[in-house]
């Protein structure tokens, strides 16, 4: 049977739940007192940097200790162990005995990343770490790796899943059969009516958009997907809407194709559909679609290799392309149809973020909330904090963040600015680029690569923003000096009801590859469209929603062939984000469009709850934060956050 992709995840029946895991629930907040647990607490950190780390440390020594073994050691390390032969393959260095030894390999990716790393973060940050170990009695290099694991994790995960998904199954076209060419409407939104081939995608594009408009409801839909091992017939599964077909259904055939699109000759005796270097699957419903629908098709296959390590013996299968189209009747071109696709029962949401003010809300108070899930591995939601920070010099600010972590993925100032991060993968990233530079460097030879990610870590480029900015245009002006080592997705809000979303990536990617990466910096506000007069990432004006996925920078990275099978290609071409992410974004939508005018703080408490942003699995804390009063609301210490209450600090108050 197929499995899913996404994330590290190779097997559904793998215990630990890291980056991306099964279903979506609904998921409200408690409405009824429940009692917080120890997985949750409010520390107020007050002195110099090194005082306050050491606070940090003596507070919280044996939830920092736990947090390591589990998160670290327990979790993530095996199974950045077990991406180790899929690196291997191209990157010979890994190759080497000492990278085969238990544990060794993730160990030393990320101490290697954590130590180059570690030139970009400001001395008070790292005199902050130093007090956090010895307050809590570990070594500082232990503290290092615990500050800096995310962003090498995530690099590391990037690189290990274009390289699987280089050699797996690939969408190469896409065609409806039925008569487009003659129907009198513009079905593939081209500017032109009833040209040839009018309903077939020579080169397919994932995208935010309907690839098809108005297809006939008998139409049989074509696709072709090439491999180099030959793609499986066995394994083709197709999903069009809540409807799945496998191999085996007559709704299901396949074609092996020649390098030139003919058909191969094959032996019709044969009991089993030939494999094929090249494969054509015709999908024909077995009943009429509905007239005038919004119909999602979700394509998957796998290949004909036997990958054996890491076991047990499996194929190597593609990422669920996800695609929607309408039917005869809609009269909507396709660029103004959003790409929604269907709850497939076995995919979660990503983090996202969500920004209201003035006309949004029922009393003008601006608000930013965000639902932040990326790998809790079971253990990062017993390990929550909010960190009060009352420094020597500077105003109070908080971070929602983590025990043994001197930041979070949010957090807000007493000056009035609030701030979110959501992760938005991307090949533009350091890692890649140091990468690509060796390669160059030792005349295209790709084995001569080692995977060193630089640059600042996404926590402490927040703590700068927060440190440095008090409102939405100070705060824009200080993303853009960071040299961000990922791609990442900011929302900010500030007491005056600024607000704007930042996208970044490293600017690291290009060739030659630059000697020192110029980051770059993508922004827009509520109400801003984009050519064809879609908003961006509002209903209205006064409202906001970032995800993981970009909106504006959407060509983040130049496409490179870099092997036969391997790419650098745009994040929508590759991620396992993507197209759950433009779910989560347009249900996000649906549901700030029902309350428009009554987003105050317990709707958008309640809209972090819905099904549509809550990840049953890996959800690591919800916040919402009041730039104008200084209020932070924050649900932790259970998985999902949300199924515990909202917990209120005011950065107003003096520290205790």
């Amino acid at each position: 049977m197929a499995r899913d992709q996404g994330g590290l995840i190779v097997y559904a029946s793998r215990s630990i739940a890291l980056l991306v895991v099964l279903a979506t629930l609904w998921v409200a907040p408690a409405c009824t007192a429940i009692e917080a647990p120890a997985t949750r607490e409010v520390i107020h950190l007050k002195g110099t940097p090194f005082e306050r780390g050491r606070q940090h440390g003596e507070q919280l020594h044996s939830k920092i200790r736990s947090f390591y073994t589990t998160i670290l050691a327990t979790s993530l390390m095996p199974y950045i162990n077990r991406e180790r032969p899929d690196i291997a393959l191209y990157l010979t260095e890994y190759q080497q005995e000492k990278y085969k030894k238990e544990g060794e390999f993730a160990r030393l990716l990320m101490l290697q990343s954590a130590l180059e790393m570690e030139k970009s973060i400001a001395p008070e940050h790292i005199e902050e770490m130093k007090g956090v170990a010895a307050g809590a009695g570990l070594e500082y290099e232990q503290i290092l790796i615990l500050n800096t694991f995310l962003d090498t994790v995530l690099a590391t995960r990037a690189i290990a899943y274009v390289l699987r998904l280089g050699q797996a199954p690939r969408l190469k076209r896409l065609e409806f059969v039925g008569g487009l060419d003659s129907d009198g409407f513009d079905n593939d939104g081209d500017g032109t009516i009833d040209n040839k081939n009018e309903g077939r995608i020579t080169k397919y594009e994932p995208g935010a958009w309907a690839v098809m408009a108005d297809v006939p409801v008998d139409a049989e839909i074509r696709w072709r997907l090439h491999d180099p091992d030959h793609v499986d017939p066995a394994t083709v599964r197709v999903q069009l809407d809540k409807q799945i077909f496998e191999f085996g259904d007559p709704a299901l055939t396949t074609v092996a194709l020649k390098a030139n699109g003919t058909p191969q000759e094959v032996d019709p005796a044969a009991p089993l559909p030939a494999a094929a270097t090249l494969l054509e699957v015709r999908f024909k419903p077995p009943a009429p679609m509905p007239a005038a629908a919004t119909m999602a098709l979700i394509i998957q296959a796998g290949d004909t290799s036997k990958v054996i390590d890491p076991p047990p013996l499996h194929a190597r299968f593609m990422r669920d392309e996800r695609l929607v189209f309408t039917t005869a009747g809609m009269g909507v071109p396709p660029q103004q149809v959003s790409n929604r696709s269907v709850d497939d029962g076995r995919s979660q949401p990503p983090a996202s973020a969500l920004a209201v003010r003035g006309s949004a809300t029922p009393d003008n108070n601006p608000l930013l909330g965000q639902h932040f899930s990326l790998l809790d591995a079971n253990s990062s939601h017993k390990h929550g904090v909010v960190f009060v920070h009352h420094p020597t010099d500077g105003d109070p600010f908080a971070v929602v963040g983590w025990a043994g972590l001197i930041y979070g993925m949010s957090g807000m100032n007493a000056g009035g600015l609030a701030t979110a991060a959501v992760y938005s993968d991307t090949l533009d990233n350091r890692l890649v680029g140091t990468l690509l530079g060796q390669v160059v460097a030792a005349g295209g030879d790709l084995s001569a690569g080692r995977l060193t990610a630089s640059g600042l870590p996404i926590g402490f480029a927040v703590r700068h923003i927060l440190e440095n900015s008090s409102d939405v245009v100070a705060a824009e002006a200080e993303i853009a000096k960071l040299s961000h080592v990922l791609g990442w997705n900011y929302l900010l809000a500030d007491g005056k009801s600024g607000m704007r979303a930042v996208e970044v990536d490293a600017g690291a990617v290009s060739f030659p590859p630059p000697a020192t990466p110029s980051p770059q910096t993508f922004s827009y506000g509520p109400g801003d469209v984009d050519a064809l007069g879609r908003r961006m990432s509002s209903v209205g004006p006064d409202d906001m929603q970032v995800g993981a996925h970009y909106r504006l920078n959407t060509k983040d990275v130049m496409t490179l062939p870099v092997t036969e099978t391997i790419r650098i290609d745009p994040q929508r071409f590759w991620s396992s984000y993507y197209y759950k992410s433009l779910r989560v974004s347009n249900l996000v939508a649906d549901q700030v469009a029902a309350d428009y005018g009554k987003l105050g703080l317990t709707r958008v408490q309640t809209l972090l709850g819905h099904e549509a942003v809550v990840d049953t699995s890996d959800s690591m804390n919800a916040v919402v934060y009041e730039p104008a009063t200084g209020l932070v609301h924050a649900a932790m210490g259970a998985v999902p956050a949300t199924s515990m209450p909202f917990e209120t600090v005011d950065l107003n108050k003096g520290a205790p």
